[in-house]
C-alpha cells in the first residue's frame, strides 16, 4: 500500500470539493494504485450528484468488487459504465 504524500492529500481534499466520502474514496485509490479520471463532490444548488471515474484493469477489479459488495444494499447510489475515448472515436486502453 501507498504512503500519500502532503501534495496529494491537498489534491484529493480539492478535488472531492468538501465531499468527506469522496475524499476517502480518492485517498484509497491511490494508496491501492487504482487509477482514477474524474470526480466529482456533487453539488446542491444544481443537479449533480458525487461521483468517482476508475479505470478498470486487472489492478482495479478486486477493488472495484469490493465496493459493489459494500454498496449494493445502500440506497441512492448508482453505478454507471462505460467506455473512455480518446477524441477521435477509439476508445483507451
Amino acid at each position: 500500500m501507498l504512503e500519500l504524500t502532503e501534495d496529494e492529500i491537498k489534491n484529493y481534499q480539492k478535488w472531492s470539493e468538501g465531499n468527506k466520502y469522496l475524499f476517502e474514496l480518492l485517498c484509497s485509490c491511490r494508496k491501492n494504485s487504482i487509477k482514477t479520471f474524474a470526480s466529482c463532490g456533487g453539488h446542491k444548488n444544481v443537479a449533480s450528484e458525487p461521483y468517482l471515474g476508475i479505470i478498470v484493469d486487472d489492478n482495479s477489479m478486486p477493488f472495484i468488487k469490493n465496493i459493489l459488495g459494500q454498496i449494493q444494499d445502500m440506497q441512492n447510489i448508482k453505478v454507471y459504465s462505460g467506455a473512455r475515448h480518446l477524441g477521435d472515436g477509439r476508445t483507451s486502453a
